[in-house]
């Protein structure tokens, strides 16, 4: 994400983007595996609605800081 920053054509830009598309692409299915895997199906859905939520307080908390 920091080397976006220091891009100076749009190509460049789509290229890093591409990149970080792929390295990411494995989080979201590899984190719902290991929930499933240790809790039981009916505490998966507490589990990964905690995990959400703790990124999008951070960023409020950011946004409404003085």
């Amino acid at each position: 994400m920091i080397g976006m920053g220091f891009v100076k054509t749009w190509g460049q830009l789509s290229g890093l983007r591409v990149v970080l598309g792929v390295l990411e692409a494995g989080y979201f299915p590899s984190c719902v595996y290991l929930l499933s895997t240790w809790y039981t199906r009916f505490e998966v859905h507490k589990r990964y609605s905690v995990r959400n939520k703790f990124p999008r307080m951070q960023k409020e908390a950011a946004c409404h800081s003085p």
